[in-house]
C-alpha cells in the first residue's frame, strides 16, 4: 500500500485490496485464469478454441508452447458510493504497470465507443468466416457486455457498481504490478460534467 495512507486495507478474505475514503469505497480483486474458468465462467470455459469465455483460452492448449497462455489480465472492481453525490470510473483510463516496466492500458468494450483498443475489435481480428465463429463471437460479446465495466451513468449516492476491468496479459517473469485508476471521478459540476478527480493505485504481488 502507499506509505502512510490509511485509506488502503485488505478485505476480510485477504483477496481484495480496498481503498476506503468513507464517502466512497473501491475494492479490487485479481482474477486468475483458473478462477475465471472454474468460478466465474465454468459453463463457458469448455470447447477449447470455441470456448465462449472471452477472458481466457479456457481448456485450449497452445500446441507450440505445450500449455495454456493467458489471454488477458482481469480484475474485478467493486465501487460503493456511500455519501458522495456522484462518482464514476472509466476503465479505459486504467493501466497496469509491471516491475519490468510494462505499461498495459485498459480495454474498452465496443469498438465504436472506445477511445483506443476494444475487446470487440480484438475478437473481430481473430474471427474466422464460419457460422461457428460468428456464434462464438456473439456469445463472447454478450458476456463482455454483461460483465465488463464501462464509463456509463454516474454512480449516485447509495448505489454501487461491480464489473471487470480487462488489460493485456503480463509476461510470466513479472513479480509485482500496480493497477492505476486514472481520473477516478469523485465530483460533477452544475452542468453534470466531471470536475473532481483522484488517481488510485492498487498494488499486487505475483498472482
Amino acid at each position: 500500500f502507499a506509505a502512510g495512507d490509511t485509506s488502503y486495507s485488505l478485505s476480510r478474505d485477504s483477496l481484495s485490496v480496498v481503498f476506503d475514503r468513507r464517502s466512497y469505497k473501491v475494492e479490487v480483486k485479481y482474477l486468475s485464469d483458473y478462477q475465471l474458468n472454474t468460478t466465474e465462467f465454468p459453463n463457458e470455459s469448455k470447447d477449447a478454441e470455441f470456448s465462449p469465455n472471452p477472458f481466457t483460452y479456457a481448456d485450449w492448449v497452445d500446441p507450440d508452447l505445450g500449455y495454456t497462455p493467458s489471454r488477458f489480465s482481469v480484475f474485478k472492481v467493486s465501487i460503493y458510493n456511500y455519501t458522495s453525490s456522484k462518482t464514476n470510473f472509466d476503465p479505459e483510463l486504467s493501466e497496469l504497470v509491471s516491475d519490468r516496466g510494462d505499461v498495459l492500458p485498459g480495454y474498452g468494450r465496443e469498438e465504436k465507443s472506445s477511445k483506443n483498443q476494444s475487446l470487440e475489435a480484438y475478437f473481430k481480428k481473430r474471427k474466422g468466416s464460419s457460422g461457428v465463429d460468428d456464434d462464438v463471437f456473439e456469445r463472447r460479446m454478450g458476456i463482455i457486455r454483461t460483465n465488463v465495466l464501462y464509463l456509463g451513468k454516474p454512480i449516485y449516492q447509495g448505489d454501487s457498481r461491480e464489473g471487470l476491468v480487462v488489460l493485456d496479459p503480463l509476461h510470466e517473469s513479472v513479480q509485482k504490478v500496480k493497477l492505476t485508476m486514472k481520473n477516478f471521478i469523485v465530483g460533477y459540476d452544475e452542468n453534470n460534467e466531471p470536475n473532481e478527480f483522484v488517481t488510485i493505485h492498487f498494488y499486487f504481488k505475483k498472482f
